[in-house]
This record gives C-alpha cells, sequence and structure tokens, in this order.
C-alpha cells in the first residue's frame, strides 16, 4: 500500500515548517517520480526533521513530497521498498538496497 497521504506537496521550506514533528516515513519526488523512501524514527528524528534536511536536495530535482505518519516507521519504509521493488524489480533511485 503506497504511502497514505494523497496530495503532492511541494518541497519548499513553508511546506516542510509545517510537517508533522512525528515519527513516520516519507516520499522524495523529482517531479511526478518517486527517488527516494525514507523514515523518521522519533525522539528527535521527526518528519520534519528529516525533510528539512532533504531541501538542500532541491537543487538537485528534487520537487514534491509525500509524508506518512508511523508508529513504526522502520517496519513501514521496509513494506514501502518492498512493495515498490516487486513492482519495478529495483528501488528507488536513491535508495539503496535495503535487506
Amino acid at each position: 500500500m503506497p504511502i497514505d497521504d494523497r496530495k503532492f506537496k511541494r518541497l519548499t521550506p513553508a511546506n516542510v515548517d509545517v510537517a508533522p514533528l512525528k515519527r513516520g516515513v516519507y516520499a522524495l519526488y523529482a517531479k511526478r517520480e518517486l527517488v527516494y523512501l525514507g523514515h523518521a524514527v522519533g525522539k528527535g528524528d521527526t518528519l520534519r526533521s528529516r525533510l528539512r534536511a532533504h531541501l538542500a536536495g532541491a537543487a538537485h530535482g528534487l520537487t514534491h513530497y509525500k509524508r506518512e505518519t508511523s508508529m513504526q516507521p522502520k517496519a513501514r519504509l521496509k513494506a514501502l521498498l518492498e512493495e515498490y521493488v516487486a513492482a519495478n524489480g529495483h528501488p528507488p533511485a536513491q535508495n539503496t538496497a535495503k535487506k
């Protein structure tokens, strides 16, 4: 099941500044192409902090994101990566193979 966020959000400081201060998973896009799946595990590592860290990547073609809060972000990321690999034969371009 894809990330539970129907709306593509532009990767801008204004949008990132309202992202939840919670743990979860996120997807980064170059235009509408998924290029990275990541997670925030909590205790200071939040969706907002992770997206802020990726803002510099906007200069390298990152344009949008989706996000989803999750109580088990590691397990949720694993499931998302497995689903993507099953459908595409490889992980997103900026992810390394996770086992």
